[in-house]
This record gives C-alpha cells, sequence and structure tokens, in this order.
C-alpha cells in the first residue's frame, strides 16, 4: 500500500481519539525517539545531531489529528533534546548551543502548528463533501420523484384523452388519440431515463440503456401485437447525455421507431428494424432504418414534430427512402452542449 493511501486512510481514524489519549500518543514517540538517541549515543557523542530523531516524533504526534498533540511533542522533545546537547548528560547548556536549541524548538512548533492547520482544514474539507453527497442525495431523490410524478400524470392525461376520443367527433377524435400517443411517449421516455440514470444524481443518461429500453418497450407493444413477424435489432454505444437532451433523444426514437413499426409493415409483411446510435466525428447520430414498405405518404412520420425536436438539440433530423427499399430515418446533433 502507498504511504500516501496509507496516510490518508489513517489520519480520519486517528483524528477520533481523544486528546489525553493523542498526548499519551504524543509522549510515547518522544519517549521512543528518546531511547533511539540513547543507542546511538557511542556513534553520535555529544554535538552530534541531538535534535535529528526529535523531528519525527513531532511529525507523528501531529499526525494525530488536532488537539494539540504536535504542541506536546514539541514541549517534550525541547526538554529531552537537552541531555543530548553538550555539556553531555548535563541539565545545563553551552552558550555556542543556545540558539540552535531555540531554531529547532521554533521549528517543531512550526511544524505542529501547520501541520493542526492542515487537520482543521482537512475536517472542514471532509464535512463540505459531506454536505455535498447529501446534497446530491436529496437531489437525486426530488428528480427521480419528479419523473415519477410526471409520469403518473402524463398516464392520466393519455387516460383522459383517450376518453375524450371515444366521444369526439371523426375530426376531432385523430388529434386526440394524436395527443394521447405523445403523452404515452413521454411517459415511456422518462421511465427509460430512469432506468438508465448514469450518474448518482440522474442528472446524466446511459444512452445505451435508454435507446435499447425504449426500443424494448415498443417491439413488445407494437412489433408484438398479433405476433406480427417484425425483428428489432438495437446496436447502441454507451455515452453520457444530459437529461435535458436524453428527452428529446428518447421522443424522436420513440415517434420514429413506432411509426416505422405501425406503418411500415402493412398487412402483416415480415420485416427488421435496426435501431443505431453511436458518436460520429463531433456529433452523435440516431439511425432508424426498416426494410419496409417505403415512405409513407404525408405528415405520418409526424415529419414538422421531429423536425422540432431535432432543432431543440441544435441538430437536424432527416428521412429518405434506403438504397435497398423500406425508410431510412436519422438525427444529428453536436456532442457539445450549448454554452458548454
Amino acid at each position: 500500500m502507498p504511504l500516501t493511501t496509507l496516510i490518508v486512510q489513517s489520519v480520519p481514524r486517528t483524528a477520533r481519539l481523544s486528546r489525553a489519549t493523542k498526548w499519551g500518543l504524543a509522549l510515547a514517540f518522544v519517549a521512543v525517539a528518546l531511547g533511539l538517541r540513547l543507542l546511538l549515543l557511542p556513534i553520535w557523542p555529544s554535538g552530534g545531531f541531538p535534535f535529528l530523531f526529535f523531528f519525527g516524533a513531532i511529525l507523528a504526534a501531529s499526525a494525530l489529528g488536532d488537539g494539540g498533540a504536535g504542541y506536546v511533542a514539541t514541549g517534550a522533545s525541547s526538554v529531552a533534546s537537552l541531555w543530548f546537547v553538550p555539556p553531555l548528560g548535563s541539565p545545563g547548556i553551552e552558550a555556542q548551543w543556545v540558539l540552535p536549541w531555540l531554531v529547532f524548538s521554533a521549528q517543531g512548533l512550526a511544524i505542529a502548528c501547520v501541520v493542526e492547520t492542515l487537520h482543521h482544514a482537512l475536517a472542514r474539507a471532509s464535512l463540505a463533501a459531506a454536505e455535498a453527497q447529501q446534497a446530491e442525495r436529496a437531489r437525486a431523490l426530488l428528480l427521480d420523484e419528479y419523473r415519477h410524478r410526471s409520469r403518473n400524470d402524463l398516464q392520466s392525461l393519455v387516460a383522459v384523452l383517450r376518453l375524450q376520443a371515444r366521444n369526439a367527433e371523426p375530426a376531432c377524435r385523430a388529434g386526440l388519440l394524436r395527443g394521447a400517443a405523445h403523452a404515452l411517449a413521454l411517459a415511456r421516455v422518462h421511465h427509460r431515463m430512469t432506468l438508465a440514470a448514469a450518474s448518482p444524481d440522474g442528472g446524466q443518461v446511459d444512452t445505451a440503456r435508454l435507446v435499447h429500453g425504449l426500443a424494448d418497450d415498443l417491439a413488445a407493444t407494437l412489433a408484438g401485437e398479433a405476433l406480427r413477424p417484425i425483428a428489432v435489432v438495437v446496436d447502441a454505444e454507451a455515452h453520457r447525455l444530459s437529461s435535458e437532451r436524453s428527452v428529446q433523444l428518447g421522443l424522436v426514437l420513440h415517434e420514429t421507431l413506432a411509426a416505422a413499426l405501425a406503418e411500415s409493415f402493412p398487412d402483416g409483411r415480415p420485416g427488421i428494424v435496426r435501431v443505431d446510435f453511436r458518436r460520429e466525428i463531433g456529433c452523435y447520430a440516431l439511425t432508424i432504418a426498416d426494410d419496409g414498405a417505403g415512405l409513407p405518404p404525408g405528415d405520418a412520420f409526424g415529419a414538422r414534430l421531429l423536425a422540432g425536436l431535432a432543432g431543440q438539440l441544435r441538430g437536424s433530423f432527416t428521412r429518405q427512402a434506403g438504397e435497398r427499399g423500406g425508410t431510412v430515418a436519422a438525427l444529428r446533433f453536436p456532442v457539445r452542449e450549448p454554452g458548454s
């Protein structure tokens, strides 16, 4: 384990020790430094590095956390080091050693002060990080609750619109059913965005999970009706997309794929719809290609709506006949979000 990692993991634990325990450990560190210096006394006699080992004791005690352990170690080290300055073993001190002894004591105090200040800064940073995590969790819960309520409200709207369509004039019925379909699409997109969250706060969505999820929903409801022989093949790369842009992407996918499944294969005709999402140079590209009957007449694909959704993404939407028949619809929008 790297030394840096060991220190980072140990500091929060030692910071929880009581003040008395920290002071006792500080004195123990000084005692160890004193013992080591006594063992080396034959090699380093009078005047030979009398303060060297006590720096380590001061650093170790200061690392225990706040509470003054570093100051205690500095005071004890200053007293203990007097034994090793000339005259050796005497409580006195020669004049030429007074200044080095004072410098050592001042350096010890400075080390203790700096390290204790760092401990206070680390404690404040840890508190701020904990508050940020708590706020992030609260935001995620609020966002999840918002999406849940939005989905329920949209489903209620779908039920109301369908009920109104039953008693509406023929001229209005199609519009009400179309509105219900759009509301249902938005509800599905919100549901799949919740399941495809790529960040703890729900602010980003995994595009692969979103595309696969929506395609599975539509394949189960539309292609699965009356056991229609239509296969939906999905190939989607995983990228992180903001929630705002994921809504537009999901709606374009839902509207286009739903139209392809509903209208490109008349009379029980079998076929394949391929959904592809990937990153190209500077942009994301969503392609829905089928081998069905070709372009439907009029605005069956909701071209104006899809172009509007593409415009919100600062991108473009196109549809054209495939080289081997069928229809190819493509959405392209920039990777960089506006203002980023």
